[in-house]
C-alpha cells in the first residue's frame, strides 16, 4: 500500500531518468522492510529554499547497534552497513544522484521497530511558469 502525499505545485529541476532511480530505489526498500500490508508513505514539504521528499516505511528501523544506513561504497557483504534490498541501485549511488542534482539523501528512523525514513533534498525553483 502506498500513500502519496506531494503537493501539486512542487517545481524542482531533476533528471527524470535518473532521479526516478532513487525514487524507485527507496521505494523497493520501503516495501521490502514494511513487508505486505504495510503502508508506505511519500510526503513532501517545502520551504523557500528547499523541496524535501521523505518516504517512510513500516519496517524494523534502525540505530547504532542494528546498523544505521551508510550512504558510502560498501559490499553487499557488509550486513551492518548494507540494509539496501538487493534489487534496490544503493544509496551510495542515491546519495550521488542526488549529489548531481545539487541535493542530498538523509536516513532517519526513531529506533528499532520504528520504520525508516529517507529524505531527499532538492534545490527549490522559485522562478514562475508561463501558460
Amino acid at each position: 500500500n502506498l500513500d502519496i502525499n506531494i503537493a501539486d505545485d512542487l517545481k524542482v529541476r531533476v533528471d527524470p531518468a535518473s532521479f526516478g532511480l532513487v525514487i524507485n530505489a527507496l521505494l523497493m526498500n520501503a516495501i521490502e522492510f514494511s513487508g505486505p500490508d504495510k503502508i508506505v508513505e511519500i510526503n513532501s514539504t517545502e520551504n523557500e529554499q528547499h523541496v524535501v521528499l521523505e518516504v517512510i516505511d513500516q519496517g524494523p528501523g534502525f540505530n547504532q547497534e542494528t546498523g544505521i544506513p551508510s550512504f558510502e561504497s560498501a559490499t553487499i557483504n557488509d550486513k551492518k552497513r548494507f540494509r539496501e534490498s538487493k534489487d534496490a541501485i544503493g544509496l551510495y549511488f542515491c546519495s550521488k544522484i542526488m549529489q548531481y542534482h545539487q541535493g542530498s539523501i538523509q536516513a532517519y528512523s526513531y529506533g528499532p521497530a520504528t520504520g525508516a525514513r529517507f529524505r531527499l533534498i532538492l534545490p527549490r525553483i522559485n522562478e514562475k511558469v508561463s501558460a
